[in-house]
């Protein structure tokens, strides 16, 4: 078979197209060039803030410690995520790049669960048992108290070491929200674990739950016994769900 021979003005053509293709790029690479370190296109003009409830806007971006008028692409985003650690209600943060000039900051805040008693000064814990702040003016009054802890008087931004208390912030940031609410108390016994003083209006009883173990199966018993005594109006001393396949109710 004979071989067909490609035309010259097809290679003319394939050729000139490569040519553009080249200058074009070069233009192309000039251009961002000059954009990025020649003018301001792709300077930081805008901070985007987005997950705070308990801490102001503006104060998380002067946290960030970017500072506007400093280019997109050399912003430390590493640097960006310590700083905001410094901060103990800040757990974690999720930084973007939003080309071409706003930085994206979605803050992840802690949460309060219960507060620590030590001698009278009182602490705001996370569930982790993490220290959020020291109580000033009963800010935190509505909060489970954990008492009688073998605990020294911790640091904000620091976690409790006692791994006893910390199983109480557990047990108590797994309870359903009607529980949580009316937790007036919370203490740990060497025999009977995390225990909890409730109070519903209705009646008050000591809560005897154990460890955090099989939370879930704890709580539907609990809600069941619970629901059980105000529909008639029993007045109990205890309730004991450590094993929450035989819950025990004293009167």
């Amino acid at each position: 078979m004979k071989r067909l021979k490609r035309h010259p003005d097809s290679r003319s053509v394939i050729w000139k197209i490569s040519v553009f293709l080249l200058v074009l790029s070069v233009i192309f690479v000039a251009l961002i060039v000059y954009l990025v370190f020649f003018t301001d296109f792709f300077t930081v003009k805008k901070i985007h803030v987005t997950g705070v409830s308990r801490l102001d806007k503006d104060y998380v971006k002067k946290l960030t410690g970017s500072g506007l008028k400093q280019s997109i692409f050399t912003l430390n985003v590493h640097r960006i995520e310590s700083n905001l650690k410094t901060n103990p209600w800040i757990e974690k943060a999720d930084i973007s790049r939003a080309l071409p000039d706003t930085l994206r900051v979605r803050v992840h805040e802690r949460v309060v669960c219960a507060v620590i008693d030590i001698e009278g000064v009182r602490f705001a814990v996370d569930s982790g048992g993490y220290v959020l702040d020291r109580e000033k003016n009963k800010e935190y009054a509505g909060y489970p108290a954990l008492k009688n802890a073998a605990v020294k008087t911790p640091t904000v931004g620091t976690y409790i070491s006692d791994s006893k208390a910390r199983k109480c912030f557990q047990v108590i940031a797994g309870l359903p929200g009607p529980i949580k609410k009316v937790i007036k108390e919370a203490y740990f016994s060497t025999i009977k674990g995390t225990c909890l003083k409730i109070n519903f209006g209705w009646g008050a009883f000591e809560l005897i739950y154990g460890t955090p173990e099989e939370s879930k199966l704890k709580n539907e018993m609990l809600l069941a016994v619970i629901s059980d005594i105000e529909a008639n109006s029993r007045k109990v001393k205890y309730v004991d769900v450590r094993v929450p396949e035989a819950p025990v109710i004293r009167e």
